[in-house]
């Protein structure tokens, strides 16, 4: 019986790890446009992508309007990786348009009225590469935020560097 609830729950855990480098990890701008489009599709007002720009410092910006609401999402680049690889680096709106994602890529566990009481919701590590993804819902200065944050640890210097400092 143990091993079945194990084998279950890694299953699970495996699952969640691959739903969530499939959402933040982007190889080209197509399917870049494709994950704005997956964020739009469940949020709760329906939304149009008004804008797209792509600026020199590796980041581009989708701007969405429903009405008085704004969504907007960065993607970055992470420029220790080969070739156009991007990260969906943050999602910023009301509560009831980034809440759905942060559930079903996320915490598929997370209650929306816990989280939207307390203003922030459980930190995500997930391995990735060489460091580790770090993922976070707050509400801050009236607006919520999905962050990614990619992070790989300091390099350590081998004995023979640390001699010649």
């Amino acid at each position: 019986m143990k091993k079945i609830i194990l084998t279950l729950l890694l299953v699970t855990q495996i699952k969640t790890f691959a739903q969530l480098q499939h959402i933040f990890v982007i190889k080209n701008y197509k399917d870049m446009e494709q994950k704005a489009k997956m964020v739009i599709e469940i949020a709760s007002n329906s939304y149009l992508i008004n804008s797209m720009n792509n600026y020199n410092e590796g980041m581009v910006i989708y701007r969405c309007t429903s009405g008085s609401n704004n969504l907007t999402m960065e993607f970055t680049s992470i420029s220790k990786m080969p070739g156009d690889t991007f990260l969906f680096a943050s999602i910023t709106g009301i509560f009831e348009d980034v809440f759905p994602s942060w559930k079903k890529y996320y915490q598929p566990h997370a209650d929306y009225k816990k989280v939207y009481t307390t203003g922030y919701s459980k930190t995500i590590v997930t391995p990735y590469l060489n460091g580790k993804i770090i993922s976070t819902l707050y509400k801050e200065n009236g607006e919520w935020h999905l962050n990614n944050k990619y992070v790989q640890p300091p390099k350590t210097l081998n004995s023979e560097t640390k001699k010649n400092i």
